[in-house]
């Protein structure tokens, strides 16, 4: 049995609507929070989310676990 363990992540990023847009065509549900992007995704995804965004030319500030 494999267990696959969620967590949710704020990254600030330059823009955030664009993030969003990038990640809802992913599949990857994600929201606007302040001043961050909320979402909830296994650890081991976290380097494909950066890869995605730097891709799209969305340049990523930081990134905290909530």
């Amino acid at each position: 049995m494999v267990f696959i363990i969620v967590k949710q992540f704020h990254i600030y990023v330059t823009n955030i609507t664009k993030a969003i847009n990038v990640l809802r065509n992913e599949g990857i549900t994600a929201t606007a929070e302040g001043t961050s992007v909320k979402l909830s995704i296994p650890e081991e995804q976290k380097t494909n989310i950066i890869l995605l965004l730097n891709k799209e030319k969305v340049v990523i500030y930081d990134i905290e676990e909530v």
